[in-house]
């Protein structure tokens, strides 16, 4: 999979369009007071990009937020065969941020 960057434009249209407005988001001086130091991409634009990359028809998703994407980070979408599901695993330089599994809803 290709390895994606989101700026901090990106998650500032997808606010505009989702109601992701969160300060963590979408102002980075606030962000970087917190302990992530940073803003952080959306859980719902990060699943959003995830759906695309499944093949059709897989699209039951069950995904686990285990850390965070910072803006300007860069991330790979992994997806492969597990027990006749699909295993997903968002990854950054850091390691793993999402881990889950697509299946097929019927």
């Amino acid at each position: 999979m290709k390895k994606r960057i989101l700026i901090q434009d990106d998650v500032d249209a997808f606010g505009l369009v989702s109601g992701a407005t969160g300060l963590i988001h979408t102002e980075p001086a606030y962000a970087a007071t917190t302990r992530f130091g940073a803003t952080l991409v959306p859980g719902i634009l990060l699943a959003a990009i995830v759906a695309q990359e499944l093949p059709s028809g897989w699209t039951a998703l069950n995904l686990r937020f285990v850390a965070p994407v910072r803006v300007g980070t860069p991330f790979e979408i992994l997806v492969g065969p597990d027990k006749g599901d699909l295993a997903i695993e968002v990854r950054t330089p850091d390691g793993a941020a999402v881990l889950g599994t697509a299946t097929r809803p019927w």
